[in-house]
């Protein structure tokens, strides 16, 4: 079997993956507008807001196939920043001060990114990961990140209900078009980068969270490099790409963070942040 790893190529479509953000009952939804569904109850799955595909000849010897051989897409994560503060009505009635991104929460921030049951790929091959047909390879893939937080938390000092004031979440990420073939070798053809971040201020009006300001939030991707990825970070996992997976990671870190809350990851204040509008809840 030749691989012809000149030939491969990455076309990405990301031009409707637009940052807003959804009110809940209960939390508060950073999401990329395609692909979201608000009617569902699950507001952490769902459909790709961008897509890519990748695509690279193959040149098969008589008798050859690729039933033992795997192409797609492996993705890894880096968590920059998740924090969720939260403000009384008045400025005695205090704030709170969330840090997900943290240890001892967070036990790493750069993981693989995908889901076990399919390691290292970003999809499962009953998903069509890839398919072979007059002689290329076609992988694709496609992401919705979103974060998600709760509207309202009891602050542990003023045993006052305080209410969602700002959400930060930034997060970067590379996409990497690769093969690896029965012995779990991998190659790389190509990859690209991006980031995405979701900030918003809140204020309150008769009892619901608008968005007041979402400076910063934005999406952007960079443009398609032939190879593998140089960053001296992530060069451990490209040689052997492997969990845990950083959604995992967060779940846990997230239910710490419910449970028993460490200093460095909740802080409870009797007064109100001073950045905090007057008018911030009417």
């Amino acid at each position: 079997m030749f691989i012809n790893a000149a030939s491969a190529a990455i076309t990405l479509k990301t031009g409707n993956a637009k940052p807003e953000f959804h009110i809940r009952d209960k939390t508060v939804v950073g999401h990329l507008t395609n692909g979201y569904d608000p009617t569902t109850a699950d507001a952490v799955r769902m459909n790709e807001a961008w897509s890519a595909t990748g695509t690279v000849r193959v040149t098969l010897n008589p008798g050859e196939s690729l039933n033992d051989d795997q192409f797609g897409f492996v993705q890894f994560l880096r968590y920059k920043t998740t924090e969720f503060h939260y403000a009384g009505k008045s400025p005695d009635e205090g704030s709170i001060s969330i840090f997900m991104n943290r240890a001892p929460a967070l036990t790493q921030t750069l993981a693989l990114d995908g889901e076990e049951t399919f390691t290292p790929w970003t999809k499962d091959q009953n998903q069509k990961r890839f398919t072979f047909a007059a002689g290329v390879v076609t992988a694709v893939t496609g992401d919705h990140p979103m974060v998600k937080g709760g509207r309202e938390l009891d602050n542990k000092k003023t045993n006052k209900k305080n209410f969602l004031f700002h959400l930060i979440d930034e997060r970067e990420f590379t996409t990497v078009f690769a093969h690896s073939d029965p012995k779990f070798k991998f190659q790389y053809f190509a990859h690209f980068n991006w980031r995405l971040r979701y900030e918003a201020k809140f204020n309150w009006r008769q009892g619901n969270p608008l968005v007041a300001s979402r400076d910063g939030t934005g999406i952007k991707f960079d443009s398609v490099v032939k190879g593998p990825p140089t960053d001296s970070s992530l060069q451990e996992l490209l040689a052997d790409p492997k969990g845990p997976m950083a959604n995992n990671l967060m779940l846990k870190a997230v239910e710490q963070v419910i449970r028993t809350p460490a200093p460095e990851n909740r802080k409870d204040f009797d007064k109100r942040f001073a950045n905090v509008s007057p008018t911030f809840v009417l």
